[in-house]
């Protein structure tokens, strides 16, 4: 009968099978492992790490009690390696499928040795598996912590910034406030600017107005000063015309002198009366010389 740690084991059916396999005397073989991956000492199991889910029964005291001596500081009995396994050779008989009587303390030997073997790669493959755990656990925790001081700190930013914001915000509204007072100034301005304008534009039209006006009347003006111009003309005429008249009469009163001065030494006594009418129309052919030499020089 097989050893108990050798036997079937339900929750593992990979084990049962190689526990099968064992109890047929068909050795498994499981490849060797090598000291990195079965960490620092793959060949005795850990302290914390019993063996794995293995029965002990009464025919292996030389094998697993090797934890409890390494546990307790004492010395685990340490076997023969296995035999090695005979190849099988195409010419050679084949092995017998059940070993004979004389045959089988070397098998149950060898199959103890490969449990205790199997055993330890388990533990050591356990072993290693914890570590890889604890230092992703490690790991994790680290990042873990990593991220809530990331967090912790984007938290205190996230505050500073809304502080920030708080601020900005303020001094947004009293940017808002600022401008909106600049702007109802130069809305007024612009009022203001706008009646300008348009009283500047009334005036504009009232000076265009006043230019025509007197861009006519400057016409007028022009056309009364063609009229004087005509009526100085017509006047020297006159002028001319009354110069020569006056020379005319001058001449003429003349040569009346002349006459009344041989009609006076003609005349006796008798004709004085004829001498007084002539010397008459002579002042007043004198006075008519003044008066047309004044209007003359009013002309």
């Amino acid at each position: 009968m097989a050893p108990s740690f050798l036997q079937g084991n339900p929750s593992n059916p990979r084990r049962d099978t190689d526990s099968r396999a064992s109890a047929r005397g068909q050795t498994r073989h499981v490849p060797a492992q090598d000291a990195s991956s079965r960490g620092p000492d793959a060949s005795t199991p850990s302290h914390n790490e019993p063996a794995q889910g293995r029965r002990h029964g009464t025919n292996d005291v030389v094998n697993l009690n090797n934890a409890h001596a390494h546990n307790s500081g004492g010395t685990a009995a340490t076997l023969p390696p296995p035999p090695a396994p005979t190849p099988h050779h195409p010419s050679s008989p084949r092995q017998p499928r059940h070993h004979s009587p004389t045959t089988k303390p070397a098998t149950h030997l060898a199959k103890t040795n490969d449990g205790i073997t199997k055993v330890r790669q388990m533990t050591a493959k356990n072993k290693h598996l914890a570590t890889t755990n604890l230092d992703a656990i490690s790991k994790q925790r680290a990042a873990a912590q990593q991220t809530a001081a990331d967090l912790a700190a984007r938290n205190r930013d996230v505050e500073a910034l809304r502080g920030d914001k708080s601020e900005l915000e303020k001094q947004l509204q009293l940017a808002r406030e600022g401008l909106d007072k600049q702007l109802r100034v130069l809305r007024a301005e612009k009022d203001g600017l706008v009646d300008k304008v348009g009283k500047l534009g009334a005036e504009k039209d009232a000076l265009k107005k006043d230019k025509e006006e007197l861009t006519r009347q400057v016409g007028e003006l022009k056309g009364q000063n063609g009229k004087l111009g005509a009526e100085k003309d017509a006047l020297k005429k006159d002028k001319e015309e009354l110069t020569r008249q006056v020379s005319e009469l001058k001449e003429q009163n003349g040569k009346w002198a002349e006459k009344y001065d041989l009609l006076v030494e003609s005349l006796d006594e008798p004709g004085q009366a004829l001498v007084e009418i002539s010397q008459q129309l002579i002042e007043s052919n004198n006075l008519l010389e003044k008066l047309l030499d004044g209007a003359l020089a009013a002309a």
